[in-house]
């Protein structure tokens, strides 16, 4: 081969590869499926999903369903509805543990179904308290009405009933809450009427009795209390009732004090009686009579002892009439015994005296035939 034609020959071969190294990559074909085989693991953490509500509008959620348990729990529920209570509660307690745990959806699922169970549970309570308090109201004014407060608490009364009339309203209109707190009201105005009505009967027993002396402090005190409360029915019935009842418990202070310095007078009149009965034996004399006296007697002490003025003061009363008939009585026979032994003693000494002088007529007959003559 000439030199020439190396030549030739090597110049194509350059320029075969020239072309070949400059010729552009093939593009895939998208149009193709991508079949994509078992992947490896992936090295990263796993995505964590962002829970379904914020740690604040939970805290908002919980404090609401912590307000209706509260409220729930003052009504009374946990006893008026002791099943439906602790069911709602249940659910609270769970949400409260996933809550402070920072297990917000689960702490949201379970205050999301306590809040509707509290709601009912509330409607419900509220009625059952609404009809407990007019039970309770119908009763207080059955008191009211017996202790004489239509007579003695007439403007306590009314304010009373315009309040049950309030409450039976509110409940025939379905607002039990209103209800509640209106029977309420009357209940404690019908407390209120009762109570004043026998501090008034009570005061006016110390009056009768001129007991009022006896205990100066605590009779002004009340009639103070009273006339107090008697300016607060209208406004705020229970500070009126507290009133009310310091006046009857110092009214009866007085009334106590004036019968245990007269039961103390009583028995010592009785216990005069009961001396001179035993100075004369009555025990022996009459016994059937003074061992009834001496049972009064013991009870009238006993009553005493345990600050039953007034009945240890009807009880002496009654043992020293007692003992009086007792002593009269043994007095009469002794009187009678002493008589009649006087007697038989004149009988004695007349009998002693003729036959003092029959025996004269039978010692001496010349003497008596003289004294004849």
């Amino acid at each position: 081969m000439t030199f020439g034609r190396i030549m030739i020959l090597a110049g194509a071969l350059l320029m075969l590869a020239s072309a070949c190294v400059s010729k552009p990559p093939v593009k895939p074909d998208t149009s193709a499926p991508v079949v994509v085989t078992d992947p490896a693991p992936p090295t990263s953490p796993t995505s964590v999903v962002p829970a379904s509500i914020s740690k604040a509008d939970l805290t908002v959620l919980h404090d609401r369903v912590l307000g209706l348990r509260k409220q729930a729990f003052d009504l009374g529920a946990k006893e008026l509805a002791a099943e439906e209570f602790n069911s709602a509660d249940t659910h609270y307690i769970e949400g409260k543990t996933a809550f402070d745990a920072d297990k917000i959806d689960s702490a949201k699922i379970s205050f999301e179904t306590a809040e509707p169970l509290f709601k009912v549970l509330i409607a419900k309570t509220q009625k059952l308290v609404a009809e407990n308090r007019r039970t309770d109201a119908d009763s207080a004014r059955l008191r009211a009405e017996n202790s004489g407060a239509p007579e003695f608490s007439a403007d306590v009364l009314a304010l009373a009933d315009q309040a049950y009339a309030d409450g039976l309203k509110a409940y025939s209109a379905g607002d039990n809450q209103q209800a509640a707190e209106a029977f309420a009201r009357a209940l404690a105005l019908f407390d209120g009427a009762e109570k004043r009505a026998r501090a008034v009967l009570s005061k006016n027993r110390i009056d009768e009795l001129g007991y009022a002396s006896y205990d100066t402090g605590n009779y002004q005190i009340a009639g103070e209390k009273l006339a107090s409360a008697d300016e607060k029915f209208a406004t705020d019935p229970l500070a009126a009732v507290d009133l009310t009842e310091e006046a009857l418990l110092r009214f009866n202070l007085v009334l106590s004090k004036g019968w245990e310095l007269s039961a103390g007078d009583n028995k010592v009149k009785a216990a005069g009686f009961k001396t001179k009965s035993d100075e004369i034996k009555a025990s022996v004399a009459v016994k059937n009579d003074y061992v009834q006296a001496q049972l009064v007697w013991d009870a009238a002490g006993e009553a005493f002892e345990k600050s039953e003025f007034e009945y240890s003061f009807e009880l002496f009363a009654k043992a020293e009439a007692l003992f009086s008939d007792v002593y009269t009585l043994a007095a009469a026979k002794r009187a009678n015994a002493q008589a009649a032994m006087t007697a038989a003693a004149a009988k004695r000494e007349q009998s002693t005296g003729l036959i003092t002088q029959g025996q004269n007529t039978l010692d001496n007959p010349d003497a008596n035939k003289k004294a004849g003559e």
